[in-house]
């Protein structure tokens, strides 16, 4: 019950805002693999960054299982892990701190529940959300895999151009 009630205070919270939108087609920042920032330097992305308006709900791309809440102010900010079985995990960075009230570590969850919001957290110049994806249990960095596909038949609307901004390192 009490995980009903912040999720309806933060969807009110969010209706009221300007800078949340009901908008789910999203604009890839940067795409999995090497990318080049605006000084010309090269660097690997071990997932996609999607921009997104701060406080926008996050649905699970598959079922599974909370297994890490953390913080990493120089990286990913305020992120979740996924475990989804078989390997599969996913994690999702840059997130609202208080999307870590919507759960704990071991809750269960179906595909399309709400698992986060989205913000501006960490290492981050612009609003927008950090997903990788691994088969092998490991989402952090060296077993990553292009989360793309998993995300569009999940039926995220995501429109695969880079956006012409100035971006975020991670």
């Amino acid at each position: 019950m009490k995980k009903r009630f912040v999720l309806c205070l933060l969807l009110i919270f969010c209706l009221a805002i300007p800078v949340c939108s009901a908008n789910t087609s999203w604009k890839v920042l940067q795409p999995f693999g090497w990318n080049t920032d605006p000084d010309g330097h090269t660097w690997f992305n071990n997932g996609i960054n999607l921009i997104m308006p701060i406080g926008t709900p996050i649905p699970a791309p598959l079922p599974g299982t909370v297994i890490a809440m953390e913080t990493d102010p120089d990286g990913y900010g305020y992120y979740i892990v996924l475990d989804h079985g078989a390997g599969k995990q996913t994690i999702y960075g840059h997130i609202l701190q208080s999307s870590f009230s919507l759960h704990k570590i071991g809750d269960a969850f179906n595909k399309g529940d709400t698992i986060a919001f989205s913000g501006n957290e960490g290492n981050s110049s612009t609003p927008h959300l950090h997903v990788g994806y691994s088969e092998t249990n490991d989402p952090y960095k060296n077993g990553c895999i292009d989360p793309m596909p998993l995300l569009i038949a999940a039926g995220w609307d995501i429109q695969n151009e880079k956006e012409k901004t100035v971006a975020p390192s991670n």
